[in-house]
């Protein structure tokens, strides 16, 4: 009887294969973050625990934006806006600290 050696599974895989693995690992770590959703933005905070509407629109207005319209999406303020240059942005803002926690073109 021919003894066993002892190898590891991963000397046994060939290169091709090892690469496209390495690479498929590393592109789901790096993919990840994008797919988590708007509630990593602003957390998941109670309801209970937001500002009232009045409140977001007095601390956006005085960053220098125009509100439009707002709504709550995705755990935030989701906030229209008309910038000084004209340009109209959505603001994802922050339900207890207002902070701007995205910022993107309104289409």
């Amino acid at each position: 009887m021919t003894p066993i050696a002892k190898t590891s599974l991963v000397a046994k895989v060939p290169t091709v294969a090892k690469t496209l693995l390495a690479s498929a690992l590393l592109t789901a770590a790096v993919a990840t973050p994008a797919l988590a959703d708007d509630y990593s933005r602003c957390g998941n905070v109670p309801r209970d625990r937001w500002m009232k509407i009045e409140q977001v629109v007095a601390k956006v207005s005085e960053r220098g934006y125009e509100v439009r319209g707002i709504s709550a999406d995705d755990g935030c303020w989701e906030v229209k806006v008309r910038a000084k240059d004209g340009s109209r942005l959505e603001l994802q803002v922050h339900p207890v600290t207002a902070e701007i926690v995205h910022t993107g073109r309104d289409d």
